[in-house]
């Protein structure tokens, strides 16, 4: 839905900066008298009435904030006391993960409803492990002293064991401030990258000079990791590896929302500036002001 609009596209890419997640949008069509069985979603919901009218019927229990997933043998949720909601065009309703509801259109109808998880403690705690995991290799070895010892339950106190020591080792590098930051930078990096990429500049577009005025794209959001011997710089859809002697230069482009090329700081000779505002040009993160 968003190929569609340039402005609900930036709207949602602001959501995905503010809950540190991807933002999906759908469109529901409802004929007249329409009506959806009771249920919850498993994330957050913003509905937008763009056509005709409906009538909401939504829970008044504390919302449940339901994992990303349905339990086994779960039933249709009871809607319980409840209250109702008549939405009209241009009306906005908020609808928190795990709560109960149904909808019934009173009309030929159309809504949009924009779906985001914001970061939950379980999801930084699974990006704990997967960071410790990249540092750790006995984590990531087989559980078991076969590959298929988990399936055959032959060495279940070799399986127990690994498990044990994997969680008292993620416990120890968790008191550490710097491991959790470090780790929380390189869970939003690796977000970035499975956001879809960037449009890219059309070609035969003019190539920069140091009088070239530049700008961010609308929809560019980046980090900078810095690592032993790298500048590690993740956009929407892209990674970008650079000489870590160029990293106050990335820092000045990642932070300035406009500028000219010969304003970018630092003791480099113009065509490195040339050439860090040229890929990042290429890559959409970047655009020309005409």
């Amino acid at each position: 839905m968003t190929d569609l609009s340039p402005e609900l596209d930036r709207f949602t890419r602001a959501l995905e900066f503010l809950v540190g997640n991807p933002v999906g949008v759908v469109a529901f069509w409802s004929a007249t008298d329409a009506e959806a069985p009771v249920h919850y979603d498993e994330i957050d919901v913003i509905v937008i009435q763009l056509l005709g009218t409906k009538k909401w019927f939504i829970s008044d229990a504390e919302p449940m904030l339901a994992n990303t997933w349905k339990s086994l043998g779960e039933a249709e949720p009871p809607l319980g006391q409840h209250s109702i909601y008549d939405v009209g065009p241009g009306d906005l309703l908020y609808v928190p993960r795990g709560t109960p509801h149904t909808v019934r259109s009173t009309g030929e109808s159309l809504h949009l409803a924009i779906g985001f998880l914001p970061v939950t403690t379980r999801e930084a705690i699974t990006a704990a492990i997967d960071y410790l995991s990249d540092l750790d290799r006995t984590l990531r070895m087989n559980l078991g002293k076969q590959a298929d010892s988990y399936t055959r339950n032959m060495d279940a106190r070799t399986i127990l064991d690994q498990i044990r020591s994997g969680v008292a080792k993620l416990h120890q590098h968790c008191q550490s401030d710097i491991f959790i930051r470090d780790m929380l930078a390189h869970r939003h990096s690796r977000m970035l990258h499975d956001l879809p990429p960037l449009p890219r500049p059309e070609m035969g577009t003019a190539p920069i000079t140091v009088s070239s005025k530049v700008r961010h794209h609308p929809l560019a959001m980046a980090r900078l990791n810095v690592t032993a011997e790298n500048l590690d710089f993740r956009q929407p859809g892209d990674q970008i590896v650079i000489h870590r002697s160029v990293e106050q230069q990335m820092r000045f482009i990642k932070d300035t929302p406009e500028f000219r090329v010969a304003d970018i700081p630092g003791d480099v000779g113009d065509d490195i500036r040339v050439a860090l505002t040229s890929r990042l040009v290429s890559s959409g993160f970047l655009e020309i002001v005409q």
